[in-house]
Order: C-alpha cells, then structure tokens, then sequence
C-alpha cells in the first residue's frame, strides 16, 4: 500500500444537521453571514475560531470505545462544520453510535456564527452516503422530566421520520402517515437523563435505493428515475433500465474511449451511479422539534451518556473486526496486492506479498 494512502475497511456516512429557523433568516451575504432571527445559529461553520465568521460547530461525540480506551473528550470529540447555508455536518462510521452536544451555550459559543440550540426550535437530522445496510445510533440531551407517556411521551409527539431534498433551500418532507418511522427506526426518550435516543435502519427504506425508483423532490416526483437522473455526463452514458445498469451511449461520439473497461469489466458510466448522495425520495432525515424553553436551555451542562465498548451497543453486534477482501494482483496493483490481512493496529498497513 502507497505509504500517503491510509484505507478503512468500514463505511462512512455524512450526518447533517440543519435548523430550520435557517428559513426566515435574512438572506446569506455573498462573503458575509447570516443569522437566524433569535441570534442562535449563524450560516457560515467554515472556519474556526478567532477566524473571520469564526464558528465553533456543533460537538459531537464517539460513544464506542476501542479496547482499553477511557472516556475522553479530548479523544472522542470532533465538531459538525459546514459551508455557508446553515446546515453543520461530520463523517460517521456505519454501525456508529454517537452524542450530539446539544448543551453548548452561547456564552461558550460567542463567536460570530453560533451552533447553540434554543428551546422550541426545529432541527433536521439527515444522512448522506447511506446504503440499505446502514444502522446508526445517536443520542443527544433534550432536557429532563417533559411531560407525556404513551402516546403523548416526548419522543412520539416531537420526533418525525422523512426526507430532506439533495439541493438547497434544504427542506423536509415528512414520510408516509405523517412522519411515522419505517420499519427498524426508533426513538426513545428518557425523563430521568433527558437522553432522547434515535436509531437509524436504512434496511426499512430499502426500496428508496432501487435506482428505477422516481425521482422525488420537495415530496413531488419529477417525472425520472433515480438512475436515469445520476447517469451522466448524458453526452456519453445513459440509463438502461432493463439492465439497470448505467452505460456508454452508443451514439456517442465518445463511444469508443467509454467502453474501455477495467479488469472487472467497468466503464466510465457505471461509476456515475455508484455512490449515492441521497436515495429517491431524498436524504433520510429525523426532523426534531425541541421542548419549550421551560424544559431546554443550553447550559454548557455535561450530559453525556457513559460511552461503551465496540460491539457491545447495537442489537445486531456488528462484528468491527472486518478484514480487508484481499484482491488478484492485476486489480489491486502490486503496491496493494497482499496475500494475508494487513495489519491494521499500525498507522500505515504493511505487508510484504
């Protein structure tokens, strides 16, 4: 392996969160910021502190600690940025559990473009780069003892499942029968700890990914199918239903250089639909209405739940010592063709063949 490479064996997700008082803010300044009309939540997280609209981000937490790991916010923090359009996001693992520091006030955040969140606002939670395998766990503070059971329990009556559309103005959709979650998606809130937490299942939106499936924007179909919409550039691929498969265009006047293939038989085409951004009815989303001020207040309160260990959390104890599917030489290249599993406890795996 090249010594400037540094390769995972998991799966990454992009968590983003989105606050929808983002929707009465004045417009966005060409080079400047915006914030929403309470002074909470600025639109630009680019850069960090003492920089021009310097932003702290939203803290977030890894909850699953590697073998012989203490709790350490030094070690398992790192802050949710973004660009200029309010929303602030991270890369997270599949199988992941995580906290979202929702406590940081804005004392603590006095920079020009907070992140503090504010009794009675909405929040949108939404994933990017997930596939039908992805199940994740977040937990975040929402204050203590708010009123409800049953029915009426916080989690049931502020927590809505649906999709944010994949290009801005971000907007949530709410999924069928009013938000109600799919198969495998829960919510739990805890009075005593004021933990609410959320646990994602793409395996209950399965179909959203099936690249036949409509396109759907702001909740309204456009008339195309996902695949047909990712297949590009249109002046050399196109979207072969039937095959389901994007390929080269054979009026193309480039038909000749796409249909050169790769050891595993591969065009250029076929990696246009390969990752998707979003599935077809949008980016899955959790969208969280905070209780009233009387029940939340960023405080700068330590509210974090005792972190675990890797699989020891999700239901299904996802195995975290994945190997590395070992590959021939002539498609892995000699630098990364190995006959035995790399070692990875060092920085930079190194096997001779």
């Amino acid at each position: 392996m090249p010594v400037t490479a540094k390769t995972s064996p998991f799966e990454y997700v992009s968590t983003a969160i989105y606050p929808e008082c983002a929707k009465t803010a004045p417009p966005i300044p060409l080079s400047g910021l915006s914030l929403c009309t309470d002074g909470n939540w600025g639109s630009s997280c680019t850069n960090s502190p003492p920089s021009a609209n310097g932003c702290l981000g939203v803290p977030i937490y890894r909850q699953l600690l590697k073998s012989g790991e203490v709790e350490d916010p030094n070690i398992q923090l790192k802050r949710m940025m973004g660009q200029n359009t309010f929303q602030r996001s991270a890369l997270t693992v599949n199988h992941g559990v995580y906290y979202i520091d929702t406590t940081v006030s804005k004392d603590l955040a006095s920079f020009p473009s907070p992140s503090v969140f504010a009794g009675g606002n909405v929040y949108d939670i939404f994933f990017l780069f997930t596939k039908p395998d992805t199940r994740q766990t977040y937990q975040l503070y929402v204050g203590k003892k708010i009123p409800g059971s049953g029915d009426k329990r916080f989690d049931k009556t502020n927590v809505k499942f649906g999709y944010e559309n994949r290009t801005l103005p971000f907007t949530f959709t709410a999924g069928p029968n009013s938000g109600a979650l799919p198969k495998g998606w829960n919510t739990n809130y805890e009075p005593a700890t004021g933990i609410l937490t959320l646990e994602t299942d793409m395996s209950g939106i399965a179909n959203d990914y099936n690249l036949n499936s409509n396109l759907v924007q702001n909740g309204v179909p456009t008339g195309t199918t996902l695949g047909k919409e990712l297949c590009e550039p249109p002046t050399t691929c196109t979207w072969n239903a039937q095959n389901y498969r994007c390929q080269c265009n054979p009026n193309s006047p480039h038909a000749d250089l796409c249909n050169q293939v790769n050891p595993a038989g591969q065009t250029i085409c076929d990696w246009s639909v390969k990752d998707l951004d979003c599935p077809a009815q949008g980016c899955p989303a959790f969208q969280i209405t905070f209780p009233s001020k009387d029940h939340f207040v960023a405080d700068d309160s330590d509210q974090r739940p005792t972190p675990d260990a890797f699989g020891k959390y999700l239901a299904d104890q996802f195995d975290w010592n994945v190997d590395f599917e070992l590959q021939n030489s002539l498609i892995a290249g000699q630098q990364c063709f190995y006959t035995k599993q790399p070692a990875t406890t060092m920085a930079c795996p190194a096997v001779k063949p």
